[in-house]
């Protein structure tokens, strides 16, 4: 997605406004079955993924126009890899912040692991979701 003229990229970029849209509510989902004895409802969770997902994705949107004008070159080729790890990165550590507060360690490989697999999951999902949504949708047009 950060490098301009490939295929994987511009067929993402397709798809990504509405990715976003449904990858919140199934992440808020799953933080809510995994911390369902905090007490919190489904809203709460819906509102706090919302808000670390802008975060998150805040970062891909700094890193664009930097991407843009690296092309494919060696700058381009980093930002390629770096970007999408701050990005999950970023969700991560937001996860266990709200979740913990004071960092543990016995509770962050846990936690990391947890959030990971929280991200792709819900992205992983919501791809399918909207790719099928799509694709129903240019079948009956």
């Amino acid at each position: 997605m950060l490098r301009r003229g490939t295929a994987s990229g511009a067929h993402l970029d397709q798809f990504l406004n509405a990715l976003v849209l449904v990858q919140f509510p199934i992440s808020a989902l799953c933080t809510w079955l995994w911390q369902r004895r905090r007490g919190l409802n489904y809203t709460e969770h819906l509102y706090a993924n919302a808000f670390l997902m802008a975060q998150s994705y805040s970062f891909q949107i700094l890193a664009s126009p930097i991407a843009y004008l690296a092309g494919g070159g060696f700058l381009g080729r980093i930002l390629a890899v770096a970007v999408p790890l701050l990005v999950v990165g970023y969700f991560i550590f937001g996860l266990y912040d709200w979740f913990y507060g004071a960092f543990r360690w016995r509770k962050a490989v846990p936690a990391a692991i947890l959030g990971l697999a929280i991200y792709v999951v819900s992205f992983v999902l919501a791809m399918s979701a909207v790719v099928a949504w799509y694709s129903l949708f240019r079948a009956t047009a």
